[in-house]
């Protein structure tokens, strides 16, 4: 997988649109509440003049979020991830891992883990499946012959000696709709990942500056400047948290 965040393209991207973006719906979204304040001073509507004032507050704090974002993503990429695990005498990451190269690897980690797990399930299921569809004729021998009399015998009991294997099908099954389920989630976990560390989640700063500064909106805006902060910041630092205990997955 190739990373973007923490590149050279990935600041280009950031300085180039994001902030760009979001300077231009900072300047937006001030030219409007600069016209309903001065609308509402022409109508004396107190309310307009009021709502006014305490958005240019809200812009400041919108800008405010996004730098603090940006400063985040920075912080991110400098962290040691090797010296952090060092600190709790931690082994098996390697130094040189930031906190968004740890959440990928203990991503990867763990799809492998849970692969292997299903593989194993699936071979063992397998193998009982054949076990338990094994059958066997026991012909009925005619009295005092020796084993070549089954070749003249056209009566006997059919059975299945190793039917029992079945009995161990029921529980295999639920192991491996666990499994399976297991390795869907990390497989689309790491998907999520792979989409923030391109960037997109970026995209939604400069409408969430634009639309917090609306009216009835402001809930909204800031939900979007939530969800940017929790997929680039929260998300990552999680996974990069657990991957401190990567040795488990391969122990």
């Amino acid at each position: 997988m190739v990373m973007e965040v923490c590149s050279t393209g990935f600041t280009d991207f950031v300085n180039g649109s994001i902030l760009q973006l979001s300077a231009f719906a900072s300047i937006v979204a001030t030219l409007v509440i600069i016209f309903s304040y001065y609308i509402g001073n022409m109508l004396s509507n107190a309310k307009v003049t009021v709502w006014a004032r305490s958005e240019i507050v809200q812009i400041v704090m919108s800008v405010a979020s996004v730098a603090l974002l940006i400063v985040l993503i920075n912080s991110f990429c400098a962290i040691d991830m090797g010296e952090v695990a060092s600190i709790f005498e931690i082994s098996g990451v390697s130094s040189g891992t930031n906190v968004y190269t740890g959440a990928q690897n203990y991503m990867k980690d763990t799809l492998e883990f849970s692969h292997d797990a299903l593989s194993v399930v699936r071979y063992h299921l397998q193998g009982y499946t054949v076990l338990s569809h094994l059958s066997a004729f026991v012909c009925d021998l005619p009295t005092g012959s020796i084993g070549w009399g089954c070749l003249f015998s056209y009566s006997g009991t059919s059975g299945q000696p190793l039917g029992a294997s079945s009995s161990s099908m029921g529980a295999l099954n639920v192991f491996f709709n666990s499994s399976m389920l297991a390795y869907i989630t990390t497989l689309n976990f790491l998907f999520i990942l792979l989409f923030i560390y391109k960037g997109f989640v970026l995209f939604l700063l400069p409408f969430a500056i634009f639309i917090r500064s609306m009216p009835y909106l402001r809930s909204f805006g800031s939900l979007l400047i939530a969800v940017a902060l929790s997929f680039m910041i929260i998300f990552p630092l999680i996974l990069s948290i657990y991957g401190l205990m990567g040795d488990v997955l391969h122990s």
